[in-house]
């Protein structure tokens, strides 16, 4: 079992600050979804948050690069930090579309979306607050959690995609609406990456 030291509680800072960043993201999505009239405003939020994860991510490298003994696998640290950034990247990415694409109407696959994504952005941010605690036999009940998640985003987008091309009368907003889809399930992909190695770091530290 790994110990806690003033410098691994850095790395601890940064990975649980990058994982509540995610978190407000993804609840940025939930709002801008029921407030598109106001879709340019959520978009600048969205980008202010985004290059936060950023910041959180390259000091984190930095940390690791001036670094020699750290709490976890260095590969541990960078992989998780890169991935939870992901999920940030992803999100922002599906909201700037819809403000490029001037989308003015919701829908339930686009809340469905992401309500998977609010919880799945909470329950990393439970997980990684158990890397601090040392409490990682607890973490496999959240990547269990977070592959379901996964599993019912690849759903939705099935039955997004399959409303979309069963009467395709406007195929820009086929187009539009496609892609905005698909980014959302590439960011509960990304959770379920972290899921993977939250449960990696369980199995080498237990």
């Amino acid at each position: 079992m790994f110990f806690t030291s003033q410098r691994d509680n850095q790395f601890f800072d940064l990975i649980e600050n990058a994982a509540r960043n995610a978190l407000e993201l993804a609840r940025l999505l939930q709002q801008a979804v029921d407030d598109l009239a106001h879709i340019d405003r959520h978009a600048e939020a969205a980008e202010d948050l985004e290059h936060r994860g950023d910041d959180y991510t390259h000091r984190l490298v930095e940390l690791l690069n001036r670094t020699f003994v750290t709490p976890l696998e260095r590969e541990e640290l960078f992989d998780l930090a890169v991935t939870i950034d992901s999920i940030s990247d992803h999100i922002e990415a599906a909201i700037s579309r819809m403000a490029i694409y001037r989308i003015d109407e919701g829908n339930g696959h686009l809340h469905r979306l992401g309500r998977i994504l609010e919880e799945s952005a909470a329950q990393i941010c439970e997980a990684v607050s158990l890397l601090r605690a040392k409490k990682v036999g607890k973490i496999r009940d959240y990547a269990v959690r977070l592959n379901e998640l996964e599993n019912e985003a690849d759903t939705e987008l099935r039955h997004a995609l399959a409303g979309l091309f069963a009467n395709p009368s406007d195929p820009l907003r086929v187009i539009k609406f496609k892609e905005i889809y698909e980014m959302l399930e590439e960011a509960t992909d990304a959770c379920e990456d972290v899921a993977n190695i939250l449960e990696g770091v369980a199995m080498r530290h237990a």
